[in-house]
């Protein structure tokens, strides 16, 4: 695992850090606290940690929250087209193709 940076990275970094180990780049807050609002020059960012924050954002009100441009393409150049870069019918495609190995008892039993 990466050491984590104490304090938030500048845009330069983060994107130099990101495209090489996307977790290098979260800093203590974002581990810590369960939402972080961050301001970039491409737009306000959002990391939510907390479960149901997540399933809000994730599963039952995921139209609502759209990924910014930047990001999606920094997704998709690193991690392809797959449900990280996906938006709308393609992510929920995706997340259904997936649903069984995210399934909490598949998780533990990998533990």
């Amino acid at each position: 695992m990466p050491r984590r940076p104490q304090r938030p990275l500048s845009t330069p970094q983060l994107l130099r850090v990101a495209l090489s180990s996307t977790l290098a780049a979260f800093d203590e807050e974002l581990f810590d606290e369960p939402i972080v609002e961050r301001r970039f020059v491409w737009g306000r960012f959002f990391m939510v940690s907390d479960p149901d924050g997540i399933r809000r954002v994730m599963q039952d009100n995921v139209d609502n929250y759209p990924r910014i441009d930047v990001l999606h393409r920094v997704f998709a150049f690193t991690a392809g087209t797959g449900m990280l870069a996906a938006e709308g019918e393609m992510w929920r495609r995706h997340r259904r193709l997936l649903n069984p190995a995210l399934d909490h008892r598949t998780v533990l039993a990998d533990l």
